[in-house]
């Protein structure tokens, strides 16, 4: 096949040829693979539109039909998305596990410590039994809890046992370190302070790490908005 000439300064019988072939019903491509034949498949397909009106009004329509089809394809497969129609009413605990994993890597405190520091914190005062009896539902060991919070500053004896007549057991609370700590959470929940990245621990996955770093960084935008 030789250079293919410009369709006004096209060859005659090679025209005549192309046009002969598609009365015959063959393609475009099957007309092209001719010997006789000279120019590529568009080529010949402008010569037929030339000498065929029909064949261009059938191909305008199948191709307006195409378009109406392909909107319709791209409409249901790519919906909108409604945003912000919510109608629930609390949402603060939306994020509880990105500040779960703050207070974790901030405070350098173990994940069923920090259970036992948030059901306490709100108590004000408590017994030992009080932190036994819902330690039951974290897990076995309550007395190695226990003494691992008072050693590491979390809680604190507020009032020693009275004997007598009237007995009173010891009352414990969460120390300031453990009232901060709390404190920040409710208020990264609620929306009213950021949730730091500073202070998220890389010793971790690094892909992991990553991840939560940027789900930090799209709440805060997403609040500040």
């Amino acid at each position: 096949m030789g250079v293919f000439p410009h369709p006004n300064k096209s060859d005659p019988k090679v025209v005549a040829r192309v046009l002969e072939l598609r009365k015959q019903g063959l393609s475009f491509v099957n007309i092209a693979k001719d010997d006789q034949v000279t120019v590529s498949r568009e080529m010949a397909r402008q010569y037929c539109w030339k000498h065929f009106p029909e064949e261009e009004l059938e191909r305008a329509e199948r191709l307006k039909t195409l378009g109406k089809y392909r909107n319709i394809r791209r409409t249901k497969k790519y919906p909108r998305v409604a945003t912000k129609f919510s109608i629930v009413t609390y949402d603060f605990l939306q994020y509880m596990r990105i500040v779960r994993r703050w207070a974790r890597t901030s405070g350098n405190i173990l994940p069923n410590d920090l259970d036992m520091l948030l059901y306490v914190y709100p108590k004000g005062f408590f017994t030992k039994r009080q932190f036994y009896d819902y330690h039951r539902i974290i897990g076995i060991y309550q007395d190695i809890t226990f003494t691992r919070m008072r050693k590491e500053g979390w809680i604190t004896l507020w009032r020693t046992y009275r004997g007598g007549k009237k007995k009173e057991a010891a009352l414990y609370t969460v120390t300031n370190k453990g009232k901060q700590l709390c404190n920040k959470m409710h208020k990264m929940c609620l929306g009213e302070i950021e949730i730091p990245t500073t202070q998220i621990s890389k010793n971790e996955d690094t892909r992991q790490h990553g991840y939560i770093l940027n789900a930090i960084k799209k709440i805060n935008k997403e609040r500040r908005e």
